[in-house]
Order: C-alpha cells, then structure tokens, then sequence
C-alpha cells in the first residue's frame, strides 16, 4: 500500500510505503508548508501483482502550518462502482461494453482504460457520468480493441480530483478478452 500526501500542482509532500497486515490504518506523515493554507491530496493506493493501480481513495484536504488537526470522516458511499464487465469474465473483445455508477460528478470527465498485465493500454476514453450530485450518476462507454489471442486486461475506471491533477478515485477489474 501507498500512502502520499501531494500539493495541488502534485508536487509529493510525504510518501510512505506499508505492507497491507490488517484492514485499519495508523500512522502519521511527516511534511512541511511553505505557505498555508495550502490545498492538498491524501491518497491510499494499493497495486495488484503486476504492479497495476488496483485501488485508489483519496481525500481532499487544507494543509496548515500550525495549531490542532482536525479530519472531517469523508463520505461512507463508495466512489466508483462497476457494474459491466464483472471482474475475471470472459468478453469479446471486438466491443466491450463498460458501465457503472459514480458519487464522483462535476465537470471532469472519468478516464476508462484497458490496460494489460504487462502494462500496454490498448484503449483509453474519457466519459462523463449522467446524474445529480445527490444520487449516482450512471456513466457507460464501448470501447473498442482487436486482439489475435486471449489476453487479460485490466478494466481501469479513475475520477480526478478537484484540487489535483491526478486520480482521486479509483475502480477496476480484470476481464478476459476474447478474440
């Protein structure tokens, strides 16, 4: 598991790396602010056996130079769910139909990409989720990729964040594609 603290340019503040031994987490990064406030990113990230992102969270914060921590718990609901494909099926790869729901709306788009274990993405598009932001916007795509053998990807799904460049949530599971 990765644990990182990123300014808002994404600049790295603290970084540490935890093997995962229990599903609670305790421990405390040691950073430096030039100038507070300063907005930034707490991300959890963990990574599948071929070093593929194969969850991400994070939180948005407001970094202060002194005085008392204060953490306000973040939403219960999940982020990203994938309801189409279903993790280890078997797809066609000719058309692969990719849909789900999201907590995560506004005015950025989520990036869907089908990547190998050896790493390639064989094919990207951006969508934007369909909803309100009280309820979970419905997002679906098709993505289209020719292949000559079977060969498991991982179907990646990742919303940016509001102050950061970078993925702020993160889904995925990993199909088999037919040819």
């Amino acid at each position: 598991m990765i644990v990182e603290l990123r300014d808002e340019a994404g600049r790295i503040l603290a970084r540490q790396i935890h093997a995962i031994e229990t599903t609670e987490l305790n421990l405390e990064l040691a950073f430096e602010v030039s100038r507070p406030p300063l907005p930034a990113q707490l991300s959890v990230r963990t990574l599948d056996a071929y070093g593929r992102t194969q969850a991400l969270n994070s939180v948005e914060l407001t970094l202060l130079s002194e005085g008392p921590a204060t953490i306000v718990p973040g939403s219960e609901q999940a982020h990203i769910t994938l309801s189409q494909p279903v993790d280890g099926q078997s797809v066609p790869a000719n058309l692969i139909a990719v849909s789900g729901t999201t907590y995560v709306a506004g005015t950025r788009p989520l990036s869907i990409q089908l990547i190998t274990r050896e790493g390639r993405v064989l094919a990207a598009r951006e969508v934007y989720p369909q909803g309100e932001l009280s309820r979970p916007a419905i997002f679906e795509t098709v993505l289209a990729v020719s292949i000559s053998e079977p060969t498991w990807v991982q179907i990646a799904v990742s919303a940016p964040g509001r102050n950061n460049a970078g993925p702020a949530h993160f889904t995925a599971v990993e199909v088999l594609l037919e040819p």
